[in-house]
């Protein structure tokens, strides 16, 4: 079975990061994660990991774990591919960010491995 999937990579040193545009339209889109993340002025009973935004706000996990928030969200969500690709890098980027979206192509293969026993064994091309 040959299958694609989307995948959202960061090309630029500095690290993964969103614009705030890029979050607000992921929340207009239904993202449980985007909907997670507290700006500068939200109101929430703790705040945990905070960081600056390139225009000058700030993100932050509504997470009670030590995890950073980038660390949180699938590069394969549906959602973070479709924002990137509307807003065009530039415009979804966070600060010292370049997100691009990389297509994977692969081939599922499932094989009797022992006595009716299977494994899938993935093959990328």
């Amino acid at each position: 079975m040959k299958k694609t999937i989307k995948v959202v990579i960061n090309n630029s040193f500095g690290g993964f990061g969103l614009s705030k545009k890029a979050i607000l339209r992921m929340r207009e889109l239904g993202s449980d994660w985007a909907k997670r993340v507290l700006f500068k002025g939200d109101k929430h009973p703790w705040y945990n990991h905070i960081n600056n935004m390139s225009d000058g706000n700030y993100y932050m996990a509504a997470s009670s774990s030590e995890k950073d928030i980038w660390e949180d969200i699938e590069r394969d969500d549906p959602v973070l591919v479709l924002v990137v690709e509307e807003l065009g890098s530039t415009e979804a980027s966070g600060f010292s960010a370049k997100l691009e979206v990389e297509t994977i192509n692969y081939e599922l293969e499932i094989e009797n491995y022992y006595d009716g026993k299977e494994r899938a064994k993935i093959i990328s091309y």
